[in-house]
C-alpha cells in the first residue's frame, strides 16, 4: 500500500512538473531497464528537459558570476574614487605650505609683529558686543592693526561690510576685488570694487537679487532724480532693488565670460533648472 502511495504521489508531481505531455507516465511506467526500439521512450527523462536543467544551470552561473563582477567593479570604483579625494587632500596641503613657507620667507620682524598684533586685535573685538564705548575703541583698534598688516597678507576674504569696517579706504590699493554672488549685492559693494586696480564681479542674473524693503517709493524718485541731475549713465542700475552684478554687466557688456560647467549638485539634482534656465547649457561636474 504505502509502495502505490508513492507511486501516485510520484505521477501526480511529476503530472504538476511536466504537465500533459506524457511524461509522468513515462516516469512511473518506463523502465530504464526495458527493451524498447524507440530511443525516446526507452530513457523516461525527456532530451529537452535535460537542455533545460543544462541551460537554467549555465544562466545561474553566468548571473552568478555578473554578479561577482559588478561587485569587484563597484569596489574598485569606490578604491579609486577615495584614492582621488586622498590625492586631492594631499595636493591641497602641499600648496597651503608651499604659500605659507613663501610668505614667511618675505616677512620682516616689523611684518610679523603687525599680523601679530591684528591676530590679537580680532579676538579682542570679536569678543565684544554691542555699539557701546569699549566695543568702539576695539573695533578701532582692530582698523588700526590692519593698517600695519594690510600689504602683509596676500588675500583678504571679508564680508563687503568687514572691508569698509576694516581695510583701508584707498583707491586702487589691490592688484584685484572680486564680489562672489554679487547678484545678492546691492550698489555698496562699490566701496570694496574701488579699492581694485583690477575687478572681477561673478554672479547670476536668474538667482535672488536684493529687495528695496522698507523703502519708500518717494526716496526711490528722488534719488533717481539726484543721479540724473549729476548726468550719470547707468542710474537705474543703481537703485534700490538692483544688484552689484546689473551694474557690472551693465558697464562691461562686452566683457562678460559665461561659465558652463557646474560643480554644486550632482546632474540629477541641477537637471530641473539647467533645463528650464539655463537652455540645459549647463555641464553637472559633480560626482553622485
Amino acid at each position: 500500500m504505502n509502495g502505490m502511495q508513492s507511486l501516485d504521489k510520484l505521477r501526480k508531481v511529476s503530472r504538476s512538473v511536466f504537465g500533459k505531455r506524457g511524461w509522468s507516465k513515462h516516469l512511473t511506467e518506463v523502465s530504464l531497464d526495458d527493451e524498447t526500439e524507440d530511443e525516446e521512450f526507452r530513457d523516461p527523462i525527456p532530451r529537452d528537459a535535460r537542455v533545460l536543467y543544462a541551460a537554467i544551470a549555465a544562466r545561474d552561473a553566468i548571473r552568478s558570476a555578473g554578479d561577482r563582477r559588478r561587485v569587484r567593479e563597484r569596489g574598485d570604483k569606490r578604491v579609486i574614487h577615495r584614492l582621488m579625494e586622498q590625492r586631492e587632500a594631499c595636493v591641497k596641503l602641499l600648496v597651503a605650505a608651499v604659500a605659507k613657507y613663501e610668505i614667511r620667507k618675505a616677512m620682516t620682524p616689523e611684518r610679523c609683529a603687525g599680523l601679530l598684533r591684528f591676530l590679537s586685535a580680532v579676538a579682542v573685538a570679536g569678543s565684544a558686543s554691542g555699539d557701546g564705548l569699549r566695543a568702539q575703541r576695539h573695533r578701532a583698534d582692530l582698523a588700526a592693526s590692519v593698517l600695519e598688516c594690510s600689504s602683509t597678507v596676500p588675500c583678504w576674504i571679508a564680508p563687503v561690510w568687514r572691508v569698509s569696517q576694516c581695510l583701508p579706504s584707498q583707491v586702487a590699493s589691490f592688484d584685484l576685488v572680486i564680489i562672489d554672488e554679487a547678484s545678492q549685492s546691492d550698489v555698496t559693494a562699490l566701496t570694496a570694487l574701488l579699492r581694485g586696480k583690477r575687478i572681477l564681479v561673478v554672479g547670476d542674473q536668474k538667482q535672488v537679487s536684493p529687495v528695496a524693503v522698507g523703502i519708500k517709493e518717494t526716496s526711490i524718485r528722488d534719488l533717481k532724480s539726484r543721479l540724473l541731475a549729476s548726468r550719470h549713465p547707468y542710474v537705474e542700475q543703481i537703485l534700490p532693488g538692483r544688484s552689484i552684478f546689473d551694474l557690472a554687466s551693465t558697464c562691461f557688456a562686452d566683457s562678460r565670460v559665461a561659465l558652463s560647467q557646474h560643480f554644486r549638485c550632482v546632474p540629477q539634482c541641477i537637471a530641473l533648472s539647467n533645463s528650464l534656465f539655463y537652455h540645459s547649457r549647463l555641464q553637472p561636474r559633480r560626482l553622485p
